[in-house]
């Protein structure tokens, strides 16, 4: 179909504007000179994991096996890992000549799903045949506004919720053009959504799809159709659902679901961005209430027009009304129907239905300001000249004012004085839209896409909930380790069988993934059980649900988990303890920040349970799947790895499989005869096996299906 000359206008005008916020929205975090970094969870929690994968792969060793933190733990497993998703794939190809993975291009990778988000939630929005400029200013609610850029350091929901428009596309065309054929691309909106590696942002985006197909025409049939897809989804995605379920099967008990929020003031920052006081230069707030969620000005008025015609757009308002229902959790009715399965208690959490409401924004704000777009025109000259000239003014000074070292915005009710001004003009702009054509049509909505672009740019970059002025890239070189002596260092690299043990100041552990390192420590949600029950016993303090200390005094405790290193500061508690310990000795430290101390009765993570046992013990190959020893006894006996059992772990005795036995509950051992052996345990996920042959099947008969709908039913038709 043909555009007539105002649509290819409008068209172009998308597209321009679209480039022009994400260019203004992201200048401050991309090359050449990156002024702002994402921090929190992306930097300390992603970044490793990804970093862990990159290492891998350059080694040429697919990694099933996270041995860096916890005493080892599944990584197939690990769908935060989001091994299988396929533009990780391309982030390993563009830092394949590197030999770290480069933060930036990871930051890159979060900004291009948001233009993803864009461009797929402007598809949609066509699809269901609004104006290009009513598209492209829905699509901005949802890209840009709050929730999707708080949620910036949680790479999977991002990334997640960048597919979710490719899903409601399909149901829409399938229920326009009453076929099945469409359905491709609901599959790979699911099936991309499961691998970006967190699971109740998939969850949410099936309930939503499904809600979304009972709005729809003939409204039990989309819906099976729906379902099929998403079942479709399920079995192409088993070569990281089998493994997941497999790590999740030992996992601790960790309901998440929440109980939900019905405080008014939660949702004011949907008004006032800055209500809570978000600001660089300010602390950040404490209170649980306090989440940037600005919805920004189309958000707004296009609500506004949308309530006044709400026949308009059944979906929407059916995909609103579940989410608030799951958020709100009313009467603990949701609560109370999840917690009867402890897949779903754990699996689905309510603040994540916020992600319905910013796919109901973006589609109720699109329909509204349709609406207001096709209204009877108005034309009066002055109006459009008056917008014309305040609008880019206004975008200027909201751009000087945000500017790196620029001024601090009010904050509570102070702080709806900026966003009103731009709802103002906007308001004013669509109104002159009316009686416009041509060319001054054209840079009216240009000169208002600017405007919105700055109002998101001002609220939405820079703040503390997703800014940080340090250059992560700087962090990590090659043979060195940020805060420790060089010479330091390759010691401890040396001996891949000892651990590190951190302590009250030092860094996270999960950046010992940056430096080959592992530690009996960590943070994770797939913290198993089991090895909590023995940390617990053997008197480890817990801080939270997964972060935990181990006291230097608990020398049993530091022998049965490998121990031979602290990581500390001459601040920190342990230091006094230990500087003149006659068990601990001070490594050199010329130019460290951290101090490590050695614990001189280390053994290594492997050892015979009874030291009456005991003859000769060697290894002989130590990668993080195979660990490899050549040992000896007279006597035989139990001889132990300090590594955590999971499905998957398998041993030989000279090549022949053995039985592998619990030790205390949470490590591996096997019996050996008298005499001279090779012992080798090696980990290989059952549940990968199969799951990648299920998911080839699965993806070459949805192929076929397809293929022959498309046979039956062409593209050109």
């Amino acid at each position: 179909m043909s555009l007539s000359g105002s649509r290819r206008r409008e068209l172009l005008l998308a597209v321009l504007g679209s480039g022009f916020v994400t260019y203004a929205f992201f200048c401050e975090y991309l090359p050449p000179i990156p002024r702002l970094h994402l921090p929190y969870d992306i930097h300390g929690f992603h970044y490793p994991l990804l970093q862990y994968a990159f290492s891998a792969f350059q080694q040429e060793r697919f990694p099933e096996w996270d041995s860096g933190i916890y005493c080892g733990q599944s990584f197939v497993g690990n769908i935060q890992a989001a091994l299988f998703y396929p533009p990780n794939w391309l982030l390993f190809a563009v830092n394949w000549s590197r030999d770290h993975l480069s933060y930036k291009s990871l930051q890159a990778l979060m900004f291009a799903h948001l233009w993803l988000a864009f461009v797929l939630c402007y598809l949609w929005l066509r699809a269901r045949e609004l104006l290009p400029l009513s598209c492209a200013l829905g699509a901005g609610v949802l890209a840009f506004s709050g929730y999707m850029v708080a949620e910036l350091d949680h790479v999977g929901v991002v990334t997640g919720m960048a597919w979710a428009p490719l899903g409601f596309l399909g149901i829409e065309q399938t229920a326009r053009r009453a076929n099945s054929r469409f359905l491709w691309k609901t599959v790979l909106a699911s099936s991309m959504c499961f691998l970006a590696g967190y699971p109740p942002t998939w969850i949410v985006l099936c309930i939503c799809m499904l809600a979304y197909a009972s709005a729809g025409p003939r409204p039990l049939l989309l819906l099976l159709k729906t379902g099929f897809a998403i079942a479709a989804s399920v079995a192409i995605t088993m070569v990281q659902l089998l493994p997941t379920m497999e790590a999740a099967s030992v996992k601790e008990f960790d309901p998440k679901f929440g109980s939900g929020s019905s405080a008014a003031e939660f949702f004011i920052s949907y008004l006032i961005p800055n209500y809570y006081g978000f600001g660089l230069a300010t602390s950040p707030p404490t209170s649980h209430l306090a989440q940037y969620l600005y919805a920004g000005a189309p958000a707004l008025l296009g609500l506004a027009y949308a309530l006044r015609q709400p026949r308009t757009c059944h979906p929407g308002w059916m995909v609103a009304a579940v989410s608030l229902v799951m958020f709100l959790n009313p009467f603990n009715l949701p609560h109370n129907l999840l917690k009867h399965s402890t897949l779903l208690i754990q699996s689905v959490h309510s603040y994540n239905f916020l992600e319905g409401i910013a796919y109901t924004l973006a589609l109720l704000a699109a329909t509204g300001l349709n609406s207001a777009l096709r209204a009877g025109s108005l034309h009066r000259a002055w109006l459009t000249t008056i917008c014309g000239l305040a609008l880019p003014a206004w975008a200027a000074w909201l751009t000087w004012v945000s500017r790196p070292g620029g001024l601090e915005f009010l904050s509570g009710w102070a702080g709806a004085l900026e966003p009103s001004v731009t709802l103002a003009l906007f308001a004013l702009a669509l109104i002159a839209l009316r009686g416009e054509s041509g060319p001054r049509r054209l840079a009216l909505e240009f000169l208002l896409v600017a405007a919105i672009a700055a109002d998101y740019r001002a609220f939405g970059v820079g703040r503390n909930f997703n800014a940080d002025h340090r250059d992560v890239d700087t962090f990590f070189t090659k043979g060195e380790m940020l805060g420790v002596d060089n010479a330091t260092y390759e010691r401890m690299l040396a001996l891949p069988d000892y651990r590190v043990v951190i302590g009250q100041i030092g860094p996270h552990p999960t950046e010992l993934r940056h430096y080959g390192l592992s530690t009996p420590q960590g943070f994770d949600p797939l913290l198993s059980r089991r090895y909590k029950n023995f940390l617990l016993a053997q008197r480890a303090q817990f801080l939270s649900d997964r972060i935990f200390e181990i006291a230097p005094e608990h020398k049993q405790l530091l022998q049965l988990l490998g121990v031979r290193y602290f990581i500390l500061t001459k601040e920190s508690r342990e230091w006094t303890l230990l500087a003149n310990h006659p068990d601990f000795q001070p490594l050199p430290r010329p130019v460290s920040f951290f101090q490590v101390l050695e614990y001189k009765q280390a053994r290594p993570a492997y050892y015979w349970e009874s030291q009456a046992d005991a003859a000769f013990v060697e290894r002989t190959s130590w990668t993080a799947e195979r660990r490899e020893f050549a040992v000896e006894s007279k006597r035989g006996g139990r001889f132990v790895l300090a590594e955590q059992y999971y499905p998957g772990w398998r041993a030989t005795i000279n090549g022949q499989e053995t039985s592998v036995d619990l030790w205390m509950d949470v490590f591996q051992s096997v019996v050996l005869p008298p005499g001279r052996h090779t012992v080798r345990f090696e980990y290989r996920s059952t549940g990968l096996r199969a799951g990648a042959i299920i998911s080839a099947l699965s993806l070459a008969a949805f192929a076929l299906w397809l293929a022959l709908k498309n046979r039956r039913f062409p593209f050109s038709r």
